[in-house]
């Protein structure tokens, strides 16, 4: 039987996989739709994370809990909806590193990216 933290670890697993092969396409492409879509992947991201939080209620007690589960749940769509200034911050940090660099940097963190979504489904148990 699965549990709500499975399920959450599983979806966590999936947006973080999805983000590494973005960011991979994006270093092959450089096409500029692929920032918006990883802005959205992270606002998924972070109401994944909230929702996982919230589903440990009773784990954790506490008003500062309650906080970080708020704020996660309320920057996820936030991003979503209003995704112009993250993707500026965005182009702005790709464009401040500047050429070979900005390659390198990205192609490993979409390895880590895609490493720890695989972890993250593996620990899950859905694919077991």
């Amino acid at each position: 039987m699965l549990s709500m933290i499975n399920i959450s670890l599983a979806c966590i697993g999936i947006i973080l996989l999805s983000m590494g092969i973005t960011e991979v396409l994006y270093v092959s492409s450089k096409r500029e739709a692929l920032t918006k879509l990883f802005v959205v992947q992270w606002g998924l991201l972070l109401v994944g994370l909230g929702f996982s939080l919230a589903a440990m209620r009773g784990q954790y007690r506490g008003h500062e809990i309650y906080i970080a589960i708020l704020a996660l749940v309320t920057a996820g769509p936030f991003m979503m909806l209003f995704p112009g200034k993250p993707r500026a911050l965005l182009r702005s940090l790709l464009e401040g590193i500047g050429g070979r660099h900005v390659n390198a940097l990205l192609l490993f963190d979409a390895s880590i990216r895609a490493a720890a979504g695989a972890a993250f489904l593996h620990f899950s148990g859905i694919l077991a």
